[in-house]
């Protein structure tokens, strides 16, 4: 799993929190978050490569 360099505080507070509160709850909601933006940075490329495709095929 992928965790954003920009997201690394909101990381280690999670773990902090996982372990104080001695629950993988917080740590797993991270992540969670972090699974999410990293669907929604694929489907933004994979959306991008898309029309640059289509854009290329109606030209020829």
């Amino acid at each position: 799993m992928k965790v954003y360099k920009e997201d690394k505080g909101e990381y280690i507070k999670a773990l902090e929190a996982s372990w104080e509160k001695e629950s993988n709850h917080p740590f797993r909601e991270f992540m969670a978050k972090q699974c999410l933006k990293t669907l929604k940075e694929e489907i933004r490329n994979y959306t991008k490569n898309q029309d640059k495709n289509n854009t290329f095929t109606l030209l020829f």
